[in-house]
């Protein structure tokens, strides 16, 4: 009997559910929050999909929606190599039915041959993300911030959505998406990850130049503080300008109460990497980062 891919059922979901989760340290516990997610809303379920022999589980995997035209999955579980690529094939066809056109992957490296799969179906392995965390704990010696003014955007105009794109040309962050999203795709991404929350995006100027962004939002953890986006125009760039918007990012943070500001850059970008490291950031964590451009034609 043929294996089929498909959306979970209501009979299907704890098991799906369980099988999602049983690589994991602690199973039950993280399955257990999946289901408040899912019934919260914070999850959709029709991004579990399983693979199906008859009436037998072989496989389960999960998508999620990030906004505008992006999604992001899990790896598959699965019995072989046959049911995880049929699985995220299926995944892969839904997207395009829904008009996705980019899906990403962030995997561990001690996962890595959970994801292996994705290169046999349209994945492209790009670079690995490091993730950082800082204390909020008094800067020794500030920068000055006189010479930059910082202007809270409670609204996000068109005008500062061209800034944003001006600050991703010739990014050393995943330079790869660049040019393959709009402007609202990013935005609708951002706004996916601030969840409830409202972003705090702080328009950046010297003297009478535009400098760049800065975007700020909550986690799930509720001490800690996300800086979600720096970005510096093109022609501002090399000044010392990171520094001391980074050093206004930790003074924000810790004004909200919050105990640590995180956040996750392209392990290529060498600059920004000693930048951080330099602050009293620390790294916590590392992802391989996939990405697979969907196509009328991609899936095999």
């Amino acid at each position: 009997m043929p294996i089929l891919v498909d959306v979970v059922s209501d009979a299907d979901l704890a098991g799906a559910v369980r099988l999602l989760f049983s690589k994991t340290t602690f199973p039950a516990v993280a399955a257990r929050r999946f289901h408040e997610l899912l019934a919260t809303g914070e999850f959709d379920r029709r991004g579990i999909f399983v693979a199906k022999d008859g009436e037998t589980l072989r496989g389960a995997m999960f998508s999620y929606l990030l906004g505008g035209s992006q999604a992001a999955i899990w790896p598959p579980i699965g019995e072989d190599d046959a049911i995880r690529l049929a699985l995220v094939r299926g995944v892969l066809d839904w997207h395009r039915e829904e008009g996705t056109r980019l899906v990403q992957a962030l995997v561990r490296p001690i996962e890595r041959d959970r994801a292996d799969i994705l290169l046999k179906a349209d994945f492209t392995y790009v670079t690995q993300l490091r993730y950082f965390s800082r204390e909020l704990s008094p800067l020794e010696s500030p920068a000055k911030l006189q010479d930059l003014h910082f202007q809270r955007e409670s609204v996000v105009s068109p005008d500062l959505v061209q800034l944003l794109l001006q600050t991703y040309i010739d990014s050393e962050d995943i330079p790869e998406l660049n040019g393959l999203r709009s402007g609202e795709d990013i935005l609708a991404g951002y706004r996916a990850a601030c969840g409830s929350e409202q972003p705090r995006w702080w328009r950046i100027g010297h003297a009478s130049q535009t400098v760049g962004v800065l975007l700020l939002s909550s986690t799930d953890e509720t001490d800690t503080v996300e800086l979600t986006y720096l970005g510096v125009v093109p022609e501002q760039r090399r000044r010392g300008y990171g520094r001391r918007i980074v050093e206004f990012a930790i003074t924000e943070a810790a004004a909200s109460n919050a105990q640590s500001l995180t956040l996750n850059v392209d392990t290529r970008n060498e600059r920004a990497l000693r930048l951080y490291r330099s602050l009293g950031f620390r790294e916590f964590d590392l992802h391989d980062f996939f990405l697979c451009q969907i196509t009328n034609s991609s899936a095999k």
